[in-house]
């Protein structure tokens, strides 16, 4: 179980969309010690990608046990916010900007188990 979200610090979390643009397109994402959040596209339209916000740009907060808010501000001006549910894989989420709001479902994996 994870309690806290000191709990995923320096862990890699696999984030696979099911849906939405990024559909079929799985990420490797991290929050780092320092608070920032770094991401790499594996396939998809972001095949290759990396990117890393800076903690004042980002956020992780506790919904529940095993149950995470994630969010973030991109350099494209893109807003992340995504809910990961450990416990059973499922998130939710959407990419947004001030001229588009995406929504999408997909799966997530804690990678680096404690």
């Amino acid at each position: 179980m994870i309690k806290t979200a000191n709990d995923l610090i320096g862990k890699t979390i696999r984030w696979t969309w099911l849906e939405g643009r990024f559909a079929n397109s799985t990420y490797d994402n991290r929050v780092n010690a320092d608070g920032s959040v770094w991401w790499k596209g594996l396939d998809g339209e972001e095949g290759g990608k990396e990117l890393i916000t800076p903690a004042a740009q980002s956020t992780i907060r506790k919904v529940a046990d095993d149950v995470f808010y994630f969010s973030w501000f991109e350099d494209n001006g893109s807003t992340v916010s995504v809910v990961v549910n450990f416990a059973t894989g499922e998130m939710q989420g959407t990419v947004s900007k001030s001229t588009y709001w995406i929504p999408s479902r997909g799966r997530a994996e804690l990678l680096d188990q404690a």
